[in-house]
């Protein structure tokens, strides 16, 4: 039988993402209450290219997951300690910095 998962509300914010590793408490302004629910978070970059991780590491420019610029699907991370450990910097290969939007599901 396949899991389904359902969510009863979402939230959203977007954060400039430079060259200064950015966190969804402190970047995003997601209050603590909102990431101790969240499920699932749906997250866009535009402009430029990022890297991240969600295991509690600080991602570098060059050292990261990366999440090209308007990548389609936008990135889909699940679990709520997954969801309050996302931290994201702008990829060594941007010009530009980033404007990343991230999508909290409850």
């Amino acid at each position: 039988m396949a899991n389904i998962m359902t969510t009863w509300g979402t939230v959203g914010a977007n954060a400039t993402v430079s060259t200064t590793v950015v966190t969804l408490a402190d970047g995003f302004g997601f209050t603590a209450a909102q990431l101790a629910k969240a499920e699932r978070a749906l997250i866009t970059s535009t402009k430029a290219a990022i890297r991240y991780r969600y295991d509690g590491t600080a991602p570098t420019s060059e050292l990261g997951h990366l999440l090209p610029q308007d990548a389609t699907p936008p990135l889909e991370v699940l679990g709520n300690l997954n969801i309050r450990q996302f931290q994201c910097v702008r990829d060594a290969g941007a010009v530009v910095d980033a404007v990343v939007l991230i999508s909290l599901e409850f």
